[in-house]
């Protein structure tokens, strides 16, 4: 059974899709005020919730706070929201061909839904140990609750981590539209016996997350993305590919999630060295470990600190 704080944030997120989506010109204004509402009355109850699915800005705490009351005083009203069943993680996939493994966690990563709203319901840390950024993968599974793409990178991660046969990279990605910047960020997956590449990840685009293992290399796929940006006319400023990650999600090592820096003058020199460098990862890595944050500016530049985490809007 999912709980009320659960079930009120799964509503809440309902209804910012629901906002986002609807061409209603509603708003909340046109509701009673949430002091006022008479619970007694199922049909004022409905319209109240009504408004609040097709307002434009988000919920007041007296607005929450209402709308709260309202779902545990008529389940019925609650049941509305069609809240969708509880997931089933792939766990125990070993023996699964590789490719109906990654296609399997990514289909289990998606009915978690992308989360719309501005609140994060879990910790989004990257400068912690794997084993902490493995608490954070249980407890997505444990809670079910709407995600993006970083939370969906710990699942991937998670998810795969007794796979001996695949390496993870966390690519992560800068680009601009309209004057604003988007951050985004996917798990690249390497099958070693085949050599072929593909990616977990999710995002509100569907060509910015989920790629089928067959791309011959970590350049094809990057340029697989970059294609996938220019065709909603987003400008790549930067590519950041990490080192890969451990398979013991007991591992207190840290996790490298930048290490080559690609700008947009050096998109061409990726096939000269990427390739390489990431077959010499263990050796990459324990360098990093004696330096971290320094990454590999191929961009023409010296290398350069990795720069703080930053909460921009994110794909």
């Amino acid at each position: 059974m999912i709980g009320e704080g659960a079930r009120l944030m799964i509503c809440e997120q309902r209804a910012n899709s629901a906002a986002s989506a609807s061409s209603s010109s509603s708003s909340f204004e046109e509701c009673p005020d949430p002091a006022t509402v008479a619970l007694h009355d199922l049909q004022e109850c409905r319209h109240v919730v009504k408004c609040l699915s097709n307002r434009t800005r988000p919920l007041s705490e007296e607005e929450i706070e209402c709308l709260n009351t309202i779902l545990r005083t008529h389940q019925e009203v609650c049941l509305e929201f069609s809240i969708p069943e509880r997931p089933t993680a792939p766990l125990n996939i070993e023996n699964v061909p590789i490719g109906s493994r990654i296609k399997m966690i990514q289909q289990f990563i998606n009915k978690l839904e992308y989360n719309h709203t501005n609140q994060n319901y879990f910790n989004l840390s990257k400068a912690r140990p794997y084993s902490r950024v493995m608490d954070t993968a249980k407890k997505i599974l444990r809670d079910c609750l709407p995600i993006k793409c970083l939370e969906a990178v710990f699942l991937g991660m998670y998810l795969t981590n007794k796979m001996d046969d695949i390496e993870r990279i966390p690519v992560s990605f800068k680009s601009k539209f309209g004057g604003k910047v988007y951050r985004h960020i996917i798990l690249a997956v390497h099958h070693i016996p085949s050599g072929k590449y593909g990616a977990i990840g999710l995002s509100r685009k569907s060509n910015l997350m989920y790629k089928d293992l067959k791309y011959e290399s970590m350049t094809d796929l990057l340029e697989e993305f970059k294609s996938a940006y220019e065709d909603l006319y987003q400008q790549v400023l930067k590519i950041w590919v990490g080192l890969p990650v451990p398979s013991d999600e007991f591992s207190y090592s840290p996790i490298c999630w930048r290490y080559f820096c690609f700008r947009g003058s050096s998109w061409q020199r990726m096939t000269k060295s990427l390739e390489s460098d990431i077959s010499n990862s263990k050796r990459l890595f324990s360098k990093w470990l004696v330096q971290p944050g320094i990454q590999k500016d191929e961009g023409g530049g010296s290398p350069e600190q990795e720069p703080p985490e930053k909460k921009e809007k994110a794909k």
